[in-house]
């Protein structure tokens, strides 16, 4: 009987362990840490060639636009195509207005892969010479703009962290928002002015 006993103990203190260490945030002195998800799966594709069949093929018939990635982290795809558009500023502030040309319509545009738990970089982070950074302001939805900083390593790499706690207390200062894998090539390579 009291072996039973400790057993049902032990059970339910490993349990309670499980669900406290679920609930504290990884904290990250480096962004070397995430070089795996570029080295994963994610390096078999290949941007404005990669399409949703090739997509399907790596991550799974039900990962076309997205799905749950090394268990830990959620995974998006964004392909190009009639309704994307870029927007740059030329020399006295006129707006231009680029569309994809058609021949990569339906080909991979970037990947976004945001984290399912807390993940916050320590205040003594040190970063390599690969990243630049800087602080802006990133937007979520249409309504919510958060003080970040964004951290670009090869041009396509993009980290985002925030740089405060929101007001509603969901997002944490120095919490990573999400990872972001995009094409780095020229602009005009893919793009047409259309204005």
């Amino acid at each position: 009987m009291n072996r039973a006993k400790i057993f049902i103990a032990s059970t339910l203190l490993l349990a309670f362990a499980v669900c406290v260490s679920a609930q504290t945030p990884q904290t990250i002195d480096n962004l070397q840490e995430f070089d795996y998800l570029a080295k994963g799966k994610v390096k078999d594709l290949k941007f404005t060639v990669s399409t949703s069949e090739d997509v399907k093929k790596i991550f799974g018939e039900s990962c076309e636009k997205g799905c749950i990635y090394e268990n830990d982290w959620d995974i998006y795809f964004r392909y190009f195509d009639d309704e994307w558009i870029d927007k740059t500023f030329a020399a006295g502030r006129k707006e231009l207005i680029y569309k994809p040309k058609p021949e990569f319509i339906g080909k991979l545009g970037y990947v976004v892969i945001q984290p399912r738990k807390q993940i916050l970089l320590s205040e003594n982070a040190v970063f390599s010479d690969e990243f630049e950074c800087r602080n802006n302001t990133f937007i979520r939805g249409n309504k919510i703009r958060i003080n970040s900083r964004t951290c670009v390593k090869n041009k396509n790499d993009i980290y985002i962290f925030s740089n405060e706690t929101t007001t509603d207390g969901k997002i944490s200062k120095g919490q990573l928002i999400l990872v972001q894998f995009i094409y780095s090539g020229k602009n005009s390579d893919i793009m047409n002015l259309v204005n």
